[in-house]
This record gives structure tokens, C-alpha cells and sequence, in this order.
């Protein structure tokens, strides 16, 4: 039986923001999530720094990239594709490489999930940049 929440992370070139968005999600109070990392052909750091986060829930799917192109909205909806169809869990949810979520955010959803009946929760959120903005 698969975990009860898979997050998908697609990624390029991220070296500097993946750790922080692997360990927001991996710092769940709800535990019972698998981590899925598509990275598309990454040319920096970002898969040594994959590397780095020793946890079994993790599930890292390296696409071969063709040039030094930046991924357009399709390659990224291909990726997302491929994160989703490598998910075990129950319920799944994509996350950008920027985001940083909070520790009770899986936990909240599992939660309305319940309470609701239903198998799809929408959860808005706000966006906090390094420069102050929202």
C-alpha cells in the first residue's frame, strides 16, 4: 500500500532553492508522503544536491534534455506527467522548486479531506519573497 500523499517536485537548474522545498515537505507533521523529483535535465548542482537528502521517501526521475534550452510550459506539463504517473499515493499534489510549504499543510489537507468526503481539495496559499513582496 502506497503513502496516503505524493508531492511532485519538477525541477531544472535549482541547485540553490531544491533542498529548502525537499525539506519543507519531507519536515511534514503528516509522515505519510513519498516525494517525487523530476528533474529536467539539470546542468548546475541540482541533482548533487538532490543527493544530499538521505530519506527513503524520496523518488528522484532524471529526464534526458535535449540542448541548453530553458523547459517550456509543455516540458514542464511533460514532467509534471511523469511525477504523476511515478506517484504511489492516494491523493497527489505538484509544488514549484521555490516553495517552501508548512510543516501542517499535508496534514490540514488530510484533514478537509476527511471531514469533505471527497478526493480533491484546492488549498490557495500566499507567495513570500526574498525581497519582502507577497
Amino acid at each position: 500500500m502506497g503513502p496516503r500523499f505524493s508531492v511532485v517536485l519538477p525541477l531544472r537548474d535549482r541547485a540553490d532553492d531544491v533542498a529548502r522545498a525537499m525539506a519543507s515537505v519531507l519536515a511534514q507533521t503528516f509522515v505519510d508522503v513519498e516525494l517525487v523529483v523530476v528533474d529536467m535535465g539539470s546542468q548546475d548542482r541540482t541533482l548533487e544536491a538532490i543527493d544530499v537528502v538521505a530519506d527513503r521517501r524520496v523518488r528522484v526521475f532524471p529526464l534526458s534534455w535535449d540542448g541548453d534550452t530553458e523547459p517550456s510550459d509543455s516540458d514542464v506539463r511533460d514532467a509534471v506527467d511523469r511525477g504523476l504517473e511515478a506517484c504511489r499515493g492516494r491523493h497527489v499534489t505538484v509544488v514549484d522548486p521555490d516553495t517552501a510549504v508548512r510543516p501542517h499543510w499535508l496534514a490540514r489537507c488530510g484533514l478537509l479531506l476527511d471531514r469533505s468526503r471527497t478526493d480533491v481539495v484546492y488549498c490557495g496559499g500566499t507567495q513570500h519573497h526574498i525581497d519582502g513582496s507577497t
